[in-house]
Formats: C-alpha cells, sequence, structure tokens
C-alpha cells in the first residue's frame, strides 16, 4: 500500500467491531450483574424450599458458575464448528439467510 494508508473500508469495518464488541461487552456485564442480584434475592427462598442452609445454596450456586466457566470455551468451540451447518442446510430450505461463514 503506498504510504502505508490504511483503506477506509478497513478502518470503518475496525470501528464497527469495535462497536459491536463495546455492545456484546456492556449487555454481557448487565446480565451478569441481573443474575447475581436475582440470586441474592431468591436465595432466602431457594434455601427454604430446597431446606438447606445459607451457606450450601451459595455454595451450590458458585459451583455452577465454576463449571459454566470451565465449559463454555469448549462448548462454544462445538456450537462454532457445528452451528454454521445448521444455520446453511435452513437456508437452502428457505428457513433462514445463510451467514458469511458458510461456504457451499
Amino acid at each position: 500500500m503506498p504510504g502505508n494508508k490504511v483503506p477506509a473500508a478497513v478502518e470503518w469495518q475496525a470501528a464497527a467491531s469495535h462497536r459491536e464488541n463495546s455492545f456484546v461487552g456492556s449487555t454481557q456485564i448487565a446480565s451478569w450483574g441481573a443474575l447475581y442480584y436475582a440470586f441474592a434475592v431468591l436465595a432466602p427462598d431457594i434455601r427454604r424450599d430446597l431446606h438447606i442452609s445459607n451457606e450450601t445454596a451459595f455454595a451450590a450456586f458458585s459451583w455452577s458458575l465454576l463449571v459454566a466457566g470451565v465449559a463454555a470455551t469448549p462448548i462454544g468451540a462445538l456450537v462454532d464448528s457445528t452451528c454454521c451447518h445448521w444455520r446453511c442446510w435452513g437456508a437452502r430450505h428457505g428457513r433462514w439467510r445463510c451467514s458469511a461463514c458458510c461456504t457451499g
């Protein structure tokens, strides 16, 4: 490229990607905040209904977060490797528009 100038299309794409990432990050922060708040509000009723101690309820919640965190990467990789095939199947059968990741 002459003068090492970045094409306008690349700059726009980078800005759009940054906006999308900011939006996704903001919604994820809000959803995690709501999850933590909701559990803290619902824990007394959960504890009472299940006849468990407060510590047991919060320990179970903590373990569920740990399991979700450990499982997220392999499950995400599995979805990334298979989901596109389903989207293209739907596109071929007139149900969805085929995404850019699908080839063929």
